[in-house]
């Protein structure tokens, strides 16, 4: 047995340093994740004190951009950073924003012509770890809702899908059909015992999405996936290790800024 664990130990750090050596060190295998309370707040990144690790363009690492970085009209309510969600506890170690790049651009397009009808978009999830994705599949087992990461998991897990929604101007969020994780029918889209109000405001939502390139999916209305999310790997980075090789990148004058 304890020759066994050896080898399993073994081949998992080969493969750690073969992911690292191909992808920059940024895919990396996560074992033995701790739940824990305690979560890095990054925030306010153009201030004085965080000049010198954050620019206000686009911080960017193997295609990965950090949506704290830089100056745009979205709001960032990340909620499994918090404990405002579904499983009541901080599931995140850092409470920042990541999309791949190609992804990025397109919400941003369409937060452009939100904007242009008197809306801003609200960012409810958008990468998310894989192993945060196993943890929530042992708390909701239930591939409706949440996908299965023994059976290629969420395209969240590839940082090319968002949950979102609207706000006015004011950052008031406007009516939708139910709340962010509403693990019913009423979230689908399909629901007919929404208010007209809220139908119309989830159609206006899902029609802007799907023009600048998201699918929606059936059973939740926030839910967009980038159409070309087969484009991406899965990743298993957690959100402080991103941070932190932003922070040490941009220090060694190495990032790649746009």
């Amino acid at each position: 047995m304890i020759i066994l664990n050896l080898i399993i130990s073994t081949l998992i750090i080969i493969i750690s340093l073969v992911q690292s050596l191909f992808l920059g060190g940024l895919y990396l295998i996560h074992n033995n994740i701790t739940q824990t309370e305690e979560q890095i707040i990054i925030n306010n990144f153009s201030s004085t004190n965080n000049k010198d690790l954050f620019s206000t363009s686009q911080a960017s690492i193997n295609g990965l951009k950090l949506l704290n970085s830089f100056p745009h009209d979205m709001i960032l309510d990340i909620r499994y950073a918090s404990k405002n969600n579904f499983t009541k506890k901080v599931l995140y170690d850092a409470d920042v924003a990541v999309l791949h790049e190609e992804t990025l651009k397109k919400i941003l397009n369409a937060q452009e012509e939100f904007k242009s009808l008197g809306y801003k978009i609200k960012i409810w999830d958008a990468y998310r770890p894989f192993y945060v994705q196993k943890i929530l599949w042992e708390i909701l087992p239930n591939s409706n809702y949440i996908a299965n990461p023994y059976k290629g998991g969420s395209n969240h897990n590839r940082a090319c899908a968002i949950d979102i929604t609207l706000t006015d101007l004011n950052g008031n969020e406007i009516d939708m059909p139910t709340n962010f994780d509403e693990f019913s029918e009423k979230a689908h889209r399909s629901y007919v015992g929404a208010s007209n109000t809220q139908i119309k405001n989830a159609e206006l939502l899902k029609n802007v999405m799907i023009k600048h390139g998201f699918k929606p999916i059936y059973t939740e209305w926030w839910h967009f996936d980038d159409s070309n999310y087969l484009n991406y790997p899965v990743i298993n980075i957690s959100l402080n290790e991103y941070v932190q090789t932003i922070n040490d990148k941009m220090k060694g004058g190495e990032i790649n800024e746009n």
